[in-house]
This record gives structure tokens, sequence and C-alpha cells, in this order.
């Protein structure tokens, strides 16, 4: 801040806005970029907490407008401005409130020589500017029909409670194990192990090797190796490798062709044909699946990992992963993290553990998981208002009150814990209602139920659940069907 103002930020000044910020009272707070702001503020005068809403206007013509992101990719990338950021929303408004003062939010650096005068007109200009910008969105939202109050709740409580959560979660970050991570990377070390077991069991495989025999054909390459047997061209990791042996060594059939004329090998054809529990299985593909998900774990998680951990201050002070959060980027009021991406974190399986091991909680506590119970099927439910899957949430409803109140030593416990694995678990009564089997929790039916009923709810036709299933359409068609009779209210 400019030198005349030095003296003043101390003292008393602070003591009094924390104790505003932590206790005052306020309909809301107006704020551009709160979630910055609010980090600032818990720094600089030790908040411990903000007890007050915001109104964030980068939220409230999110609201508005949630498509307004595509405008930073495209139609204004050349600018390099973002759709939400102050700047560009005052030209959607056909404003520049900055021009004449002779500073913008490109020179905030220089604040600290600035003359008072200017910093106080610029100060003057910043506060101003967002009454603006909030006012013309009130209007804005009557015009294209919302209902004020409704408009403001969206802003000053959704909007304002993940711009909160967002501020904290920067902040604290999350300790991990830099240990395991180095062990994790190591050349020797679990994952590159796993990578290499992977790459080496393709050597057993016949076709991969007739592969090989082509590749070397084509690339001209010697058919003895430099110090005796035969060289190994083969390398699954490479396009080419891939539409050899899959394509045009194995013959299988492509399911998507991509714009190069080549046939796709993603999610699709590695759930097609690398599933053990389906009709099209082929070990080759199921191994190629699981390479491809070590490789990814690999770039996408721990390399991320280390570099962000070894290049920013405060993590090697702290040994706390930071990612950054956002909704503004995100369709349908989601949240966003990124640098690195802690969301797509792999869920099952040895390598999810293997990430998720990073993560530790500090001396004294515990982690806690909590999640949504089939929390699409459940809101399928409540808004079809269909009785007989509404009536399967009330059974395990049920199911988990006697589970709480029953004596643990008494003989029923056990029962009553077999039941609730059961019939507790909506997915798994669903797999029972489809294939006539109870199953647990780990089993893949349960999966592919699920994969039945959210495709479904999402509205895929027999042709893509055909694809996710790796079954025919006429099967997926039946299973949607079946789905429809089970829960007829809920299948208009």
């Amino acid at each position: 801040c400019p030198k005349e103002l030095k003296g003043l930020i101390g003292g008393k000044i602070k003591e009094r806005l924390k104790k505003y910020f932590e206790s005052g009272k306020s309909e809301y707070h107006l704020f551009q970029n709160a979630k910055f702001d609010l980090t600032q503020l818990k720094v600089q005068i030790g908040l411990r907490f903000y007890a007050h809403e915001i109104y964030d206007v980068s939220g409230g013509e999110y609201t508005l407008e949630e498509n307004s992101k595509f405008l930073s990719d495209h139609n204004l990338r050349h600018l390099q401005v973002s759709a939400y950021k102050l700047d560009h929303i005052c030209m959607r408004y056909g404003w520049n409130p900055y021009k004449g003062l002779g500073v913008d939010k490109n020179s905030r650096n220089g604040l600290a020589t600035m003359e008072l005068e200017k910093f106080q007109r610029y100060a003057a200009t910043d506060v101003i500017v967002l009454f603006r910008i909030r006012d013309t969105q009130f209007k804005r939202a009557k015009h294209e029909g919302w209902e004020l109050s409704r408009f403001k709740r969206c802003v000053t409580v959704v909007l304002s409670a993940m711009n909160h959560v967002f501020s904290e979660m920067e902040m604290t970050g999350h300790l991990t194990d830099r240990k395991h991570l180095v062990e994790a990377l190591r050349p020797g070390g679990g994952l590159q192990l796993a990578i290499n077991e992977l790459q080496e069991k393709f050597k057993t495989s016949k076709y991969a090797r007739r592969t090989n025999k082509r590749l070397i054909r084509r690339r001209g390459a010697p058919k003895k190796a430099l110090f005796g047997g035969k060289p190994w061209e083969f390398d699954i990791t490479k396009p080419d490798t891939q539409q050899t042996l899959f394509f045009d060594v194995m013959n299988i059939e492509p399911l998507h062709i991509g714009k190069s004329g080549k046939a796709q090998v993603g999610k699709v054809f590695i759930s097609t044909y690398g599933d053990p529990l389906k009709p099209l299985y082929v070990k080759e593909v199921e191994w190629f699946g699981q390479l491809k998900k070590s490789n990814t774990t690999k770039s996408s998680f721990l390399v991320p990992f280390w570099k962000r951990l070894l290049t920013e201050d405060d993590m090697k002070l702290d040994q706390r992963l930071r990612s950054y959060y956002n909704y503004l980027q995100i369709i349908t009021g989601r949240s966003g993290s990124s640098d690195p991406n802690l969301q797509n974190i792999p869920a099952r399986g040895p390598l999810a553990k293997l990430v998720k091991r990073i993560f530790i909680p500090s001396l004294g506590n515990i982690f806690i998981k909590v999640d949504f119970s089939a929390h699409e099927v459940r809101n399928w439910a409540n808004v079809s208002g269909d009785d007989v899957l509404g009536g399967r949430f009330k059974e395990a409803l049920k199911l988990k009150r006697k589970f709480i109140l029953t004596d643990r030593e008494s003989e029923k416990f056990e029962k009553v814990v077999d039941l609730l694995k059961k019939r507790g678990d909506i997915h798994i009564q669903n797999v029972k209602l489809f294939y006539d089997q109870w199953v647990d929790k780990e089993h893949p039916l349960r999966q592919s139920i699920k994969v039945v009923i959210f495709g479904v709810i999402y509205g895929k036709g027999p042709f893509s659940l055909s694809l996710d299933l790796g079954k025919s359409e006429e099967d997926a068609q039946e299973l949607i069907d079946k789905l429809f009779t089970m829960f007829p209210t809920g299948g208009k």
C-alpha cells in the first residue's frame, strides 16, 4: 500500500477488522474473486474463520450464464481474459471504469510507490464498480425471469459456501508422505515394477510376437540384435504398435474410427474387450488397459505431485500438497480441481491404494470418508415419485436404523449385519432384481448394474449402453425395458 498508509494497517485497526470479520453481522460482503481475498485476509490479519456470506460478482455472472466460460476458450482467447474476470464483466455491460485513472488491474504491483490521491481514486473505483455490477446483475436476473430472492440465494448461499470452502482447502492443503511418494516413483519402486511386468507379459503373447515381426519388416530394422537374439520393436505405448496388434494381427472389430481414419483404443474399446466378464474379452486388451492406467497414474498424479512439492516454497516447508479449486470453469455448479487435479484419483484397486497412501492425516487425527449413498438413484426416486424405487430406499433405511439399535453382543446382530450388506445397498438390491443373485459390494455385477441405471438416468440409449456393457444393442434394450418395468413411474 502507499507509504502514507503503512503505519495505519497494524495494531488496533487490524484487531477491529479481525473482530468484525469473525463475529460481525451483515447481509453479505461484496467481492470479485472472493476466494483470493478470503485467503489474503486469513493470512494478513490472522482470521480463524470468516463469519459473513459472500456475493461474488463473478459468481453472479456464472449464475446468469454458466456457459460464459466458453468465451474464454475461443472468442476472446486473443485478449487473454477469462469470461469471469472483472475487466471482461465490465466489457460485457459496456463499461471501462478504469479509463482515465492512469492505473488499472495490470499495474497493481506499483501501488506501493503510487501517489496517495491516485491510489484513492483507483480504490474507490474498485469498490463502486462492484456495486454497479451487482445492481446490473439484479436487473438482468429479473429480465430473464428470475425471482430476485432466489437469484440472491444462489450467489450468497450456494456459491458463497463454495468460496469459503475452497479458500480453506487451498490454504490448508493435504499433508503428504514424501517417503512413500519417492518410493513409488523410484526406478525399482512398486509402480515401475508393475509397469515392467505388464510390458514383459506381452512377450508371452503370440500376437505380440507376430506384431513385432511386422514392425521389424515395416521399419527395416535389423533381424538380429547387436549382441545376439531377436530385436524387440514392439512398444504397446506407441499408436503404431496398438493399431498393428489389435486390428492388423488380431483382427479385433473397431468400435470407433477417429478423425485420422484410425480405430480408437480408448475407454470404450478397453471396457468392451478388456473385461474378463464380458463375452468379447481379449487378454492383450486387458494388459493394455492395465498398463495405460499405470502410466496415467505416474504421469497424471505421482509426477505432478512431486513437482509441486519440489517447486512451491510453502509446500517445501510444510509438505502439504495444495491444489486450486473453482466452479467457474465447471458446468452445473460442480467443483473443479487443478494443478494438480485431486478429483480424478483412482477409486479402487492397487493403483488407487498407491496414490491414496501419499496423503496422510496430521498427528492425532484420522481421515473420515463421507459420500452420498446412491445419490443419483435417490434423486431419480424423489423427482419421479416412483413408489417401488422409493420403497427400496425405505427398506434400506429401516435396516440401518435396526443396525444402530441392535445390541452388538446379541445373536441377532450378525443377521442384521448380513441383511444390511444385501438389502441396505440399492445397487445390490438391483443386482438381485436383474440377475436373481445376491452379491457383495466388490462383485463386478454391482458395478455393471450401476452402469445400466446411471446410463438410463442420464439419457443413454441402447447403443451407448451396449458399448459400456460390452453387449449387443438388443441385450442393452432388454435391460432398459426390464428397468422401466420394475420402476414404471421412474421410467416415464
